[in-house]
């Protein structure tokens, strides 16, 4: 595996170097290999390996003769120099060792279709490397390791209890997921938090009222269900107001409608994927969205998790554990890499069916995906909720919060399909459970519940205006009147 620049009598010589000194051998361990050495060197180079696994030390020039018969000489007297020299060429040869490993064994995995694995193993030896990172200085500048954060990662959601439950929001680089029984509403989810995105959410801390806007984002919006037409038409419905029913007969005020809020807002790309696709495919698209817009998206959403595929097709997808954990940790992984934003759905089992109280072991295919996930929120609404506009989100894992287990609420338009806001009494919790500030009746939530849009403060009314209003209010207001209402009134 010579070549000129890494002939036989370089390599014996960073050999005898590494040999030389003990620190230098310990920093470049981790990245030795015997195959990326020729074959002259490779048994020495596994015995100095193994003898260091074994014993914590480095093996002696008179061991390494007797075992592998290699006459070595060790340098006693090395400068400041060498020792950067060798490391900086050490770095280099195991770069160039693990891409020609990684292009020798590309053609078995083509010829077997497993691109993905060919792309893995290539990135990998691209990584290779020593580690010169010495990480966070913790005490150096605490203002700008938490304002970094803060601006550049954490991002809200724009539904103001759930991103107070995650302290603020999500970051870049996690995948977050929302469960629940078929027909509970992830996909409308899904959409509404893209909305939110592209419309620039907000996050208001209740306890000072608050507000931070951040800037519309990009987003892509990839369904594995719905065709694009489909899915451009519930959005349709959640921008204008206007009934699904109606859309069409008001063709030319939705568009109207459409064309006015993308001027404020940032780009929202809908792109339809077979059932089946793989991260592969995800990624390949993202890489032509950056080809024609110069730039990534700032947001992937993923309708949904169950439905993609492992990239590795040998891998047995009627093996449920197996298929999740790879998938989960692949979409992750996709994030981690683009550093983007990352939402997407999940299916739980029949157990969650009418279930109030969902758990972990309700997740629908693999637990894996709990396991790798960074936040897994599970939405419930009973026929009773649903009457009332009225959506129940529990925390089942959050990674960088103390949210597991708590419920919140949130407020739901049967008409705009729009998920909103509601105000703080009526998310405030005593424990696991719901205080008595809980509406559970249609005139009490006409009083609590108001609808904000996730760019606005949540403004709560004095006293007075509460009780002026509940004279006015007909228990039989729906929540489509309810909101109308409150849009007209001037207070969303």
């Amino acid at each position: 595996m010579s070549d000129n620049e890494f002939r036989l009598e370089k390599q014996k010589l960073l050999v005898e170097y590494i040999l030389s000194d003990e620190s230098i051998f310990q920093r470049c361990k981790t990245i030795l290999k015997p195959d990326y050495f020729d074959k002259e060197l490779q048994e020495t180079i596994g015995y100095i390996l193994k003898y260091s696994n074994e014993y914590s030390f480095v093996p002696t020039i008179k061991q390494i003769k007797v075992e592998t018969d290699l006459e070595l000489e060790l340098n006693t007297s090395m400068k400041i120099a060498d020792k950067d020299w060798t490391l900086n060429e050490i770095e280099r040869f195991c770069q160039r060792g693990a891409i020609i490993q990684a292009v020798l064994g590309a053609p078995d995995h083509i010829e077997n279709g497993d691109y993905g694995t060919v792309e893995d193993l290539v990135k990998k030896a691209v990584l290779v490397g020593l580690q010169k990172d010495l990480g966070t200085a913790y005490f150096e500048d605490p203002r700008a390791r938490l304002e970094k954060m803060r601006l550049k990662n954490l991002i809200p959601i724009g539904f103001h209890a759930i991103d107070k439950k995650l302290y603020g929001g999500v970051n870049r680089g996690e995948l977050t997921i929302f469960t629940g029984s078929s027909g509970a509403g992830k996909s409308l989810f899904l959409q509404n938090i893209c909305l939110n995105w592209v419309e620039g959410a907000s996050y208001v801390e209740y306890l000072s009222q608050e507000e931070e806007r951040y800037e519309p984002l990009d987003v892509v919006y990839i369904t594995l269900e719905l065709s694009e037409e489909l899915t451009s038409k519930r959005l349709d419905t959640m921008i204008t107001g206007i009934d699904a029913r109606e859309i069409f007969r008001k063709i030319d005020e939705v568009e109207l409608k459409v064309r006015m809020k993308g001027k404020t807002c940032g780009n929202l790309r809908i792109k339809y994927l077979p059932p089946g696709s793989t991260v592969n495919d995800l990624k390949a698209y993202l890489m032509e969205y950056q080809a024609q817009k110069d730039k990534l998206p700032d947001a992937l959403s993923v309708d949904y998790l169950d439905l993609l595929h492992p990239i590795n097709r040998r891998i047995n997808v009627s093996d449920l554990f197996i298929k999740d954990k790879f998938v989960t940790e692949e979409l992750r992984a996709l994030a981690t890499d683009l550093d983007i934003l990352c939402v997407t759905a999940s299916q739980l089992n029949r157990t969650a069916i009418d279930e109030a109280e969902q758990n972990q072991a309700m997740i629908g295919g693999g637990i894996s995906k709990i396991q790798t996930a960074d936040n897994v929120i599970a939405i419930y609404a009973s026929a009773g909720m649903k009457e009332r506009g009225e959506y129940q989100c529990k925390f089942l894992k959050t990674r960088s919060s103390s949210g597991v287990d708590s419920k919140v609420y949130l407020g739901f338009d049967g008409i705009s399909l729009r998920i909103y806001n509601l105000d703080e009494d009526y998310n405030r919790t005593d424990g696991n459970e719901k205080t008595s500030n809980k509406p559970s009746t249609t005139e009490e939530i006409l009083q609590k519940a108001k609808r904000t849009p996730t760019t606005g403060i949540t403004q709560t009314p004095e006293k007075e205006e509460i009780i002026e209003e509940k004279d006015e209010l007909s228990p039989a207001e729906t929540p489509t009147e309810r909101l109308k209402r409150l849009q007209q009134s001037g207070r969303i």
